[in-house]
């Protein structure tokens, strides 16, 4: 570690924008091989410790040291990039549950129908293949839950859900012309 001189360190205190690429220069790297080993992104640990720098920025007042600086930011980039792989795993669970829950109603559904119900069958498959957000609220709205059980499910607020579930029916309509003019 590089001690820098108690006049470099009231520099940074005092908010000299020199001060601040010596120490991206000194611990950019570390930072970033510290984030990547849990984030697994390098895009994902280059966002977090550009994150870092600037937190560390915004209270630099507070810092005495190189030590105190640098064990504040690998503080901060460890809570980041544990939060980021915290919330990357939870969105992988959730879209691995739609995905499961999908394919278990398109199965009810086509045996429920007895495949007498060409046009139902037709437009079920045409929310497959919608984008993963309004094909998973549309199969959540479909199988009976409410606008802000969908919600509390995907982790969005309720209005967001109604754009999602607006912008798969303006698609699925779309489909449904195309169903008629070639039936």
């Amino acid at each position: 570690m590089h001690q820098h001189s108690p006049a470099f360190i009231e520099m940074f205190q005092k908010g000299n924008p020199k001060s601040i690429p010596i120490l991206i220069m000194l611990y950019y790297d570390e930072l970033l091989k510290f984030s990547l080993r849990i984030t697994k992104s390098k895009s994902e640990a280059e966002e977090i410790v550009q994150d870092a720098f600037t937190v560390l920025w915004q209270r630099r007042s507070g810092f005495f040291s190189d030590l105190s600086i640098r064990k504040y930011l690998f503080k901060v980039v460890k809570n980041k990039s544990l939060n980021s792989q915290k919330k990357t795993d939870r969105r992988k669970k959730t879209l691995n549950a739609y995905a499961h829950s999908e394919t278990e109603l398109t199965v009810a559904i086509e045996i429920d129908m007895g495949g007498d119900d060409y046009l139902l069958i037709k437009l079920w498959r045409e929310i497959e293949k919608l984008p993963p957000q309004p094909k998973a609220a549309l199969s959540l709205l479909a199988k009976g839950k409410s606008i802000k059980e969908v919600a509390g499910i995907m982790k969005l607020k309720e209005s967001t859900v109604r754009a999602i579930k607006q912008r798969g029916i303006t698609a699925l309509r779309k489909k449904i012309r195309s169903f008629f003019t070639t039936w």
